[in-house]
């Protein structure tokens, strides 16, 4: 006696059209969201490091500005000086006569150097906003003084991925020549 298969096994053994289409669809829209995400993230971080890139140099740079004008000066001026509040202003008494005095302030976010009668420079650019600036006298003596610098530096952008592209530099740097003080 001949056996016969019942019909629904004989439908079971392979894809439909229809069900072959209906997957490579669903495989396409998972690929699309995949490589979206992907996009967005390679992209959401490249900015995030050159938000952070850019901060870190510009504090560096005027940091280690700030630090070796300090170390060259004669003294500062008491007077000219903002010390221990925010934002802080440095006016150093310098031997050499078109660099006096060498100001450093901060105006509308931006850190700027000033020696002599020449124009001020900015130290920081357009894309940081330095939000302390603050000097202390932490001299221990009235032979050597020494002065701590404390700046604080964000990435200015509206953008919600450089909101925590922030940095905060400290350094200490000691007057060389003189008793550290002019008049």
């Amino acid at each position: 006696m001949k056996r016969r298969q019942p019909k629904s096994a004989s439908r079971n053994q392979g894809f439909t059209l229809l069900e072959m289409l209906l997957y490579l669809a669903m495989m396409s829209l998972v690929l699309v969201a995949a490589t979206l995400f992907l996009a967005e993230f390679t992209i959401s971080a490249r900015v995030k490091t050159a938000a952070w890139q850019e901060v870190e140099r510009n504090a560096h740079f005027a940091m280690n500005r700030v630090a070796v004008e300090i170390r060259e000066a004669a003294g500062i001026n008491v007077g000219d000086s903002v010390l221990g509040s925010d934002p802080g202003r440095l006016s150093l008494a310098v031997a050499v006569g078109a660099r006096n005095p060498t100001v450093f302030s901060v105006t509308s976010g931006t850190l700027y150097v000033q020696q002599g009668s020449g124009p001020a420079l900015a130290l920081t650019s357009s894309k940081v906003n330095v939000k302390e600036f603050i000097v202390e006298d932490v001299s221990s003596s009235a032979i050597h003084r020494n002065y701590r610098v404390h700046l604080k530096a964000a990435y200015r952008s509206d953008l919600a991925e450089t909101a925590m592209a922030e940095m905060t530099i400290e350094t200490t740097a000691q007057i060389k020549t003189g008793d550290g003080y002019s008049d």
